[in-house]
């Protein structure tokens, strides 16, 4: 329709929202059942710096947008033995994660040595440790949140034996993976 009136856009507007979660919902839950399925087979050899540097340049608008600063202390070089997509994602949602989550002109800390990396963000309370790498749990009240983000990290870190683990310490959030 060619006149569509104001009230009819602000409510084409507000089906929008819950349309593109529940799109997002359905996207992950499928990712979600691929990695549990093994579907992502292919294994190759990668350096992690490159991975967590190629991502930040991706997502360096968000930090520009809330403005974050971020360090990074990569103290050793890794390369794991991992499907590429897979790691990519579990970086990529880590660090929205610790953007999303983060409070304007806040900081992220990414850092690496002895195998483990960590990355950190500015809050302000401590996350229940409970139901955080569950599926559906929302720890904020940002409606697009989907809250499988970090269930998909945790079940990307089971199939490579990997282990991950959060701490809220001196205002800073912290997810650590040891690889």
């Amino acid at each position: 329709n060619k006149n569509i009136t104001s009230e009819q856009a602000e409510l084409l507007t507000a089906i929008d929202l819950p349309l593109s979660r529940i799109t997002r919902i359905n996207k992950n839950l499928l990712l979600l059942a691929k990695i549990e399925n093994k579907q992502f087979a292919e294994v190759e050899n990668i350096e992690l710096t490159e991975v967590i540097n190629e991502t930040l340049e991706l997502l360096s608008d968000y930090t520009t947008l809330k403005q974050i600063s971020v360090d990074e202390n990569f103290s050793e070089k890794l390369f794991l033995s991992c499907n590429k997509t897979l790691l990519e994602i579990l970086v990529n949602n880590l660090l929205i994660n610790a953007i999303v989550h983060n409070t304007e002109q806040g900081k992220i800390q990414i850092s690496f040595s002895n195998k483990t990396l960590t990355v950190s963000n500015t809050g302000k309370t401590a996350l229940s440790n409970e139901k955080l790498f569950e599926r559906f749990s929302v720890s904020s009240s940002q409606t697009t949140n989907s809250g499988l983000g970090l269930a998909i990290v945790k079940e990307i870190c089971n199939r490579y034996n990997w282990r991950i683990s959060y701490t809220f310490e001196d205002s800073l959030h912290s997810f650590s993976v040891r690889f």
